[in-house]
């Protein structure tokens, strides 16, 4: 077996549109069986037709997760129609801006609800499973935002909120081998930052301040989840992953 190889690995990847559903192409297309869950049907349709046309074997799952229950249905979901899962990515994503000043506490409570709350909900869920098989690997899709202030503060906020949640749950886990670590995407073309990246000033804006003079696209973030899903990163603990073309380099 490669590396890279996932054949005989079983994935749960939460979240099937842009990021998520590009990497439950690529990890369908190494080998793992895997299950998507989504709240959007038209995702969950997109992704599970690009891992077939790979050869992958891939199981959809429609949900709308809102709170702890929500993620703990799904995962008895995902017991019933793939059991014994040993990999788990999170990649959530929502819409939701308002300035610090007019921000709300509805709005504040959406934002991190959504992208630090269901996630670790999704860690104790896998955790629970990963820990008592002793193996398994998780993947948290963070930001550079949680890194540098490139965006909305309460955003910034909650990805900031993953990274150090990825490195405490890797620290309490990895004894019993399962493995927790985080990507942090730059700017990448998906349909929740389509809105404003088709802006041609700020799409000018935002590529002169990247390196390697584009923004991302879902596929550039493949590579380094299959990386951290196999055999390939059995020595990486804890680690938050940059992929963004350079803009934290400058």
């Amino acid at each position: 077996m490669g590396y890279f190889d996932l054949t005989g690995r079983r994935a749960l990847i939460l979240g099937a549109g842009g990021i998520g559903g590009a990497i439950a192409k690529g990890v369908a297309e190494a080998g793992a069986e895997v299950v998507i869950a989504d709240a959007n049907s038209g995702n969950l349709s997109k992704a599970k037709a690009e891992a077939e046309s790979v050869g992958g074997t891939i199981h959809a799952i429609h949900t709308e997760i809102k709170n702890r229950d929500d993620v703990a249905e799904l995962y008895k979901q995902v017991d019933e129609t793939l059991p014994e899962i040993d990999l788990s990515v999170n990649s959530i994503g929502l819409n939701e801006y308002s300035t610090a000043l007019e921000t709300t506490e509805a709005q504040w409570n959406k934002v991190f609800t959504g992208f630090l709350d269901n996630v670790f909900w999704s860690n104790q869920q896998a955790g629970k499973r990963f820990v008592a098989q002793k193996r398994g690997k998780i993947v948290n899709i963070a930001s550079i935002s949680g890194i540098v202030v490139n965006s909305g503060f309460s955003y910034a906020a909650a990805k900031a909120g993953v990274i150090q949640l990825t490195r405490a749950l890797a620290l309490e886990w990895i004894s019993s081998g399962v493995f927790v670590n985080s990507i942090s995407p730059g700017t990448v073309y998906t349909a929740l930052t389509k809105d404003f990246v088709d802006v041609p000033e700020v799409k000018k804006d935002i590529e002169s301040g990247i390196p390697i003079g584009r923004i991302g696209q879902p596929d550039d973030i493949v590579g380094t989840a299959i990386y951290l899903l196999s055999r390939a990163s059995d020595y990486v603990v804890g680690q938050n992953i940059i992929v963004d073309g350079g803009y934290t380099v400058r």
